[in-house]
């Protein structure tokens, strides 16, 4: 039951990032979360991180995550695969394909790793490296 329990936990929150609702996502976050965030510099955000970046990128036009595909690759281990959107500064959007890691503890989402490609994505599994630079540069 966990199981269907989390995956439907991790299509709730990239419907979430889908419909411009970023401020609700902490709730859906464990207390000790990693987020390798998908776009340059890639930082690791804590949850206070995450509260902060969610603030300050709030005034964009266009910031979605959209998932087309979720499948559970592993005890509480997930892929997401799908594209990221965003505005530009200088008028239109950039919109791209990308694929995230993401491991569940305690019905939260606790580490997600944003890759460009499904390979990197599934590296960070493999290596259990969710903070490396070089891990994200997929």
């Amino acid at each position: 039951m966990a199981d269907a329990a989390d995956l439907d936990m991790v299509a709730k929150v990239f419907e979430l990032t889908a419909e411009g609702r970023q401020k609700e996502l902490p709730k859906y976050m464990h207390p000790d979360i990693r987020i390798r965030a998908f776009l340059p510099p890639n930082p690791v955000l804590d949850l206070a991180a995450l509260r902060r970046n969610i603030r300050e990128r709030s005034r964009d036009k266009i910031r979605e995550a959209r998932a087309h595909s979720i499948e559970r690759v592993g005890d509480r281990r997930y892929l997401a695969i799908g594209r990221v959107r965003w505005s530009d500064p200088g008028g239109g959007f950039t919109d791209v394909p990308a694929a995230w890691a993401i491991e569940v503890k305690d019905g939260l989402i606790y580490r997600m790793f944003g890759a460009s490609n499904v390979e990197a994505a599934i590296a960070s599994f493999e290596s259990d490296d969710w903070e490396s630079s070089a891990a994200a540069a997929g």
